[in-house]
């Protein structure tokens, strides 16, 4: 008996079938998975590339930024470059304007959009491709670590703490703080909304995909594969982080430019010092198993699944990429987390005699470790670490204050009391000394 050998049907659809099946998927993992899945797909793919690529980034599940960052690494690994973008100055202009909300008046970059290469190779597209599972893998295994640090969280109230003191205001949020009894310590019930959302998601890739970039351009000009002014540039663009690169910077109204001196630091900023670091942190001895390889990533992937298909089920969340989601990540710097921050720490600039915060001058750095640059207001919302209502700053609630503060470990409590008695001294003197930098509000000599 003979056995019929009859081809997948995929397989035998015409190209012009496959090209607008490609071209439907919702981002580039999705792409990935069928390429390396059907060698139809992947003979057609390499045909279109580019088209497919443009359309597949264009279907709203990746945000605008993120994708104008894989632009400018495709012209980068094409050596197609403008050439008004031609040194560091010129460049990070390019950058600043199509990557960050932010506009200068007049305009620092006063040319065209870039766009895609007009010749996409298979090689360049292929490698944007795996830097782009490389980039989810890593995402992945960030938010997974994050994520179980911060689950672990169980903000309290000391058992002196009482709501007399100045700066509670009666929110329908705050109840379940008000819940503590007088001379009993207090932990909030905290309430998990489940894995990394879109948001959270995001805020992550986009981040390792700023640092992708500072290493591209770094190794084009090394390798004379751009034309570049200056070449010695190469030296420089090593030393500058991925954020002072890729500039992401303030509004330069009345209220950004006073908050120049309130919070020195970005969230933009955080999110790419924690990418930076997270890598490093997975690698450590005593994370040995951290860094996830394929089998690994898709296991994670299946868990958040189930509990995002069980919330989507009950009708308590969706994955799917919001209106207000989308303009959150459209303000890279801004967010009710960082608001609530500025109030914390207070101005750098400025030791208040009667601040309502009991942590003046601290660093955010004792909180990346739980992955604050990275959530949603909603996560950290139902851990009593923010307040949701959004006609009012979250900046004047002294339980928040509390709740961040008890996350501290002591020696970090009394560093920040040592900064503050510091402070203190120095702004009882006739005239303050010249210089006064830093989150921490230490003093250059």
């Amino acid at each position: 008996m003979t056995v019929a050998h009859t081809m997948p049907s995929f397989e035998a659809l015409a190209p012009e079938l496959i090209v607008p099946i490609l071209a439907g998927l919702q981002d580039l993992e999705a792409l990935d998975y069928i390429l390396r899945a059907s060698p139809a797909a992947y003979r057609v793919f390499n045909t279109q590339s580019a088209g497919i690529l443009i359309t597949v980034l264009s279907s709203g599940f990746t945000h605008t930024y993120t994708c104008a960052l894989i632009r400018i690494i495709a012209l980068i690994r094409s050596s197609t470059l403008p050439s008004t973008a031609h040194d560091l100055a010129t460049f990070k202009s390019l950058v600043l304007h199509e990557t960050t909300p932010h506009r200068y008046e007049p305009r620092s970059w006063i040319h065209s959009q870039t766009t895609f290469p007009n010749i996409l190779t298979p090689r360049v597209a292929h490698s944007l491709l795996a830097t782009n599972r490389k980039i989810q893998h890593l995402t992945t295994s960030c938010l997974k670590f994050y994520l179980d640090h911060f689950r672990a969280l169980r903000p309290s109230h000391s058992a002196d703490y009482t709501f007399e003191k100045p700066g509670y205001m009666e929110y329908p949020e705050n109840l379940k703080w008000k819940d503590k009894r007088a001379n009993e310590a207090y932990h909030y019930p905290v309430h998990d909304i489940g894995p990394p959302s879109w948001l959270e998601q995001q805020r992550v890739q986009r981040a390792f995909w700023r640092i992708q970039l500072s290493q591209d351009l770094t190794s084009a000009i090394r390798e004379t594969r751009i034309t570049w002014s200056d070449a010695r540039e190469a030296s420089e663009l090593e030393k500058l982080s991925p954020a002072d690169l890729c500039d992401v910077p303030f509004d330069m109204d009345l209220l950004e430019c006073r908050e120049l001196s309130l919070v020195p630091t970005l969230l933009e900023h955080e999110l790419l010092r924690l990418a930076v670091e997270c890598p490093t942190t997975l690698g450590k001895p005593e994370h040995p198993n951290q860094v996830e390889q394929e089998a690994t990533y898709w296991r994670i992937q299946k868990d958040w699944a189930i509990e995002n298909a069980s919330a989507a089920a009950s009708g308590t969340r969706t994955n799917e990429p919001s209106e207000a989601a989308w303009k959150i990540l459209d303000l890279t710097f801004r967010s009710k987390m960082w608001d609530t921050f500025g109030g914390l720490a207070g101005d750098q600039w400025i030791h208040e005699e009667h601040s309502m915060s009991p942590l003046q001058h601290a660093k955010f750095d004792p909180w990346r470790p739980y992955g604050f640059p990275i959530w949603s207001t909603e996560r950290m919302v139902g851990y009593g670490l923010l307040l949701q209502s959004d006609g009012h700053g979250a900046i004047m609630e002294v339980p928040y204050f509390e709740a961040w503060g008890s996350l501290l470990s002591k020696e970090e409590r009394d560093e920040i009391d040592r900064e503050n008695e510091e402070q203190e001294a120095f702004s009882m003197l006739p005239q303050r000394p010249p210089m006064i930098t830093g989150a921490s509000g230490s003093v250059i000599g």
